[in-house]
């Protein structure tokens, strides 16, 4: 009888254990599943990085264009060379997400998405030899669609990329937020703005120094998210 009370209480255990198998098992699959659709949306979300390019300034609302996208794919053949029997591929176009500027004020960029990353990659390259161009008046350039921390750190490059254009010293903006100065002596590359301004300015151009944050509250008030929440209030 004991054994009979064991064999019972064991086959109740192993069925305790194959009810938690079978649980740990669907748990599985449904974390495979998650992962996949999770693997599928950073490959659009990366792919669509990368096939994205940012021009700057937008059109006005007067250009008759049936669409952005007519209105960018006009834009680019008109003032870049291509020609019609290359096809562009613009699988959409349209303006940055932020408030409406002012009257008067440069309007806003536009983001264009290619279907094709070496169509992408072309349109830039012949966009750079030609150093961007006119539209009404205004110089139009186009650059790879940067996440916003980066698009900060690239701006911090600004007055030293002044200061080398008017010193006719060439230089690169490398990705993602490195300056490369080709001088007289040898090519030099900076990893950061306060490395670079540092050197810059000890080599007698006029560039401000920007120096490292002191504390840690200066550091996060640098970061690009907090200047870009303290700009809502």
């Amino acid at each position: 009888k004991d054994t009979k009370a064991q064999l019972v209480e064991i086959r109740g255990e192993l069925d305790k254990a194959n009810a938690r198998l079978n649980d740990v098992e669907t748990r599985v699959a449904e974390h495979k599943d998650k992962l996949q659709t999770t693997d599928e949306i950073l490959s659009e979300i990366l792919t669509m990085q990368f096939n994205v390019i940012y021009i700057a300034p937008n059109h006005n609302k007067k250009s008759g264009a049936p669409s952005m996208a007519h209105f960018v794919e006009k834009l680019l053949r008109e003032n870049l060379a291509i020609p019609p029997s290359t096809p562009l591929q613009i699988q959409r176009a349209h303006r940055v997400l932020s408030l409406l500027p002012p009257d008067g004020s440069q309007p806003r960029s536009i983001l264009v998405k290619f279907l094709c990353f070496t169509v992408k990659e072309e349109v830039l390259r012949l966009a750079w030899q030609k150093k961007g161009f006119m539209l009404n008046s205004s110089k139009i350039n186009l650059d790879h669609d940067y996440p916003p921390e980066i698009m900060a750190m690239r701006k911090e490059y600004a007055e030293a990329r002044k200061v080398l254009k008017e010193k006719n010293v060439r230089f690169r903006t490398l990705y993602s937020a490195r300056l490369k100065v080709f001088f007289e002596e040898g090519v030099k590359t900076y990893n950061t703005v306060e490395e670079a301004t540092a050197d810059l300015a000890s080599r007698g151009l006029p560039v401000k120094v920007i120096t490292p944050p002191a504390t840690p509250r200066e550091k996060l008030q640098r970061c690009p998210l907090w200047r870009g929440v303290g700009e809502m209030f």
